[in-house]
């Protein structure tokens, strides 16, 4: 068999398998409501399963998509078989419907590839019919049996209970089901990762307006990739969707102790980079962000470019996910409310909502500066806020849209109310110049200082050599990284001497990493961070698969710690 034929092969077994378990747990939840939450959570994984299996392995779709992308979905779909062989052959042996499907799966093997491992060309096994396999109604107890131990419970159709030996029965042990149904979870969310990445690449999927719509009313929610799905097809479609015009005589500053003003021309408290602004509209509490419009010598646009663009991008900014979807998908961007314009101050401006129940931002370059070494972040919370920022930043690749800004004064956290600052939802701001990643720019950046110039990278210094790419997103998240690794600012790493030699100041950072961080942050995250500094990760057609892979993925694991 191909590629495509064993992972067809594995996630028919797996899926049987699961739903053996998850009858297990449907009658373990009847009798103990301790169980419930167990069997929701596999249900759900079973759902992301099925709906991967229509639109990958049904369709056909697996065997357009690059080897690369077939092996890693392979690769998950073998770990999970592994984690579930044990319920495979107690699935076999005591549930007469469970075995007759995992017959099929067995001989589908057999036939495909034989006891020699070799392949035998003897076709592509079928997948399961998802539907096939119903998980039927617990089956009522007396009332008296309600609380009775698990070897007197009542599970249907084969009476597992009364057959299971008792070395058996310690795989339905409560702790041990919970392990597999946590693990379980991982793995299919990193299935559903694949799934996104591997869609939102593949041109025929991410720029055509109708298979998006497609995609969008039938599998986005479930998948959790309604809001990035959105978001593709206003880059297809730009007329897709209205931005909000809000009403700049509605919005105020805010200043930090004194009150607010009345007019968002007032001074009011910086945060992070020196174009944002606490404020507030209709009482509502707000970030303000600020672009003023270019001089006429520094850029050779019309003003209703400019006007467009921040249109659109309070378009794009505004998505939300839809109702009861359950995704991170893009959650570390603050919610664009509208955008509103102030031609008297030459300038625009977008208003973002505060986080539900949090307030007083705080920037990641203020929390390194600032805070004493009890109120710092853990060290597992500087992997999520690593992770989180790395992710946002992939979906922002996957969207189409490069960010031009990344550096620790355009990271925010908010303080939950009458307690610290929450450093487990870091948000990514600061867009002043993003535009969509295949767009030249004649607009020219201005230089914001010394810690403003240490992000950039060495080509994208004085008067770029290269247009704006990805590849310099990343570069500057490696410096971000650095910084949260080390916990110190980029600058405090540089000398004097050396700050106006661009290549310089990446060998100091690139030495820093690699002589400093393994000890703070470990190997894997050292290795990371020199991967984005490097500049090494791949040409651009597979640029953010390997940063998912070798960048995000690894920050993923050290947010266990």
């Amino acid at each position: 068999m191909e590629v495509a034929g064993i992972a067809i092969a594995v996630f028919n077994e797996v899926f049987v398998i699961g739903k053996f378990i998850g009858q297990v747990l449907v009658d373990a939840a009847h009798q103990d409501d301790s169980f419930r939450k167990l069997d929701s959570d596999l249900k759900f994984q079973q759902t992301l399963l099925s709906t991967f299996g229509k639109r990958f392995l049904e369709s056909g779709f697996i065997n357009e998509i690059e080897d690369t992308l077939k092996d890693q979905i392979t690769t998950i779909l073998q770990e999970l078989k592994s984690l579930v062989g044990e319920y495979g052959r107690l699935a076999a042996r005591y549930d007469k419907e469970y075995s007759e499907a995992l017959k099929e799966v067995d001989k589908w093997w057999e036939v495909g590839i034989g006891s020699s491992g070799k392949q035998k060309g003897a076709g592509e096994p079928k997948l399961i019919q998802l539907e096939s396999i119903e998980i039927p109604e617990p089956t009522n107890p007396p009332k008296h049996e309600r609380k009775r131990a698990w070897s007197g419970w009542c599970f249907p159709r084969a009476q597992l209970s009364q057959k299971f030996a008792s070395l058996e029965w310690a795989l339905f042990n409560k702790d041990k089901l919970e392990s597999l149904v946590r693990d379980y979870k991982d793995l299919v969310g990193k299935l559903m990762e694949v799934t996104k990445l591997t869609l939102l690449t593949w041109a025929p999927f991410s720029t055509n307006l109708d298979t998006l719509r497609d995609f969008q009313r039938k599998d986005a929610k479930t998948l959790g990739m309604s809001k990035i799905t959105t978001a593709r097809m206003f880059i297809v479609k730009p007329s897709e969707g209205e931005a909000v015009e809000l009403d700049s005589k509605l919005i105020t500053t805010v200043s930090e102790p004194q009150g607010h003003t009345n007019s968002p021309k007032a001074a009011a408290s910086l945060i992070g980079e020196g174009n944002m602004r606490n404020g507030k509209y209709n009482n509502q509490n707000i970030l303000i962000e600020y672009k003023h419009d270019p001089e006429p010598q520094e850029t050779t646009s019309k003003p209703e470019i400019t006007k467009g663009r921040i249109q659109f991008l309070s378009k794009l900014l505004g998505v939300e996910c839809r109702d009861g979807e359950p995704t991170e998908s893009n959650n570390f961007t603050l919610r664009c409310l509208g955008y509103f314009h102030e031609p008297e101050e030459r300038r625009y401006g977008l208003a973002f909502a505060f986080p539900h129940g949090r307030e007083k931002p705080m920037s990641l370059h203020t929390v390194i500066s600032s805070l004493k070494k009890e109120s710092r972040p853990t060290l597992g919370q500087r992997f999520t806020i690593a992770h989180s920022i790395g992710y946002t930043l992939m979906e922002w690749f996957l969207v189409g849209w490069v960010h031009k800004s990344i550096n620790s004064k355009n990271i925010l956290f908010f303080h939950q109310e009458h307690q610290g600052l929450d450093f487990d939802s870091p948000y990514l701001c600061g867009f002043e110049y993003s535009r969509p990643g295949r767009e030249e720019s004649n607009e020219i950046v201005k230089s914001k200082g010394v810690h403003w110039d240490l992000y950039r990278h060495p080509a994208r210094q004085g008067l770029p050599t290269e247009a704006f790419e990805k590849i310099h997103d990343i570069y500057a998240f490696g410096v971000l990284l650095l910084e949260l690794g080390l916990w110190q600012l980029a600058p405090k790493l540089i000398d004097p001497a050396v700050k106006a030699n661009p290549g310089g100041i990446k060998e100091i950072l690139v030495k820093n990493a690699g002589e400093r961080l393994g000890h703070f942050m470990g190997q894997k995250y050292r290795d990371a961070v020199l991967l984005c500094l490097n500049s090494s990760l791949a040409v651009d057609s597979k640029l953010i698969a390997t940063f998912g892979e070798q960048v995000v993925s690894v920050l993923e694991e050290g947010r266990k710690l």
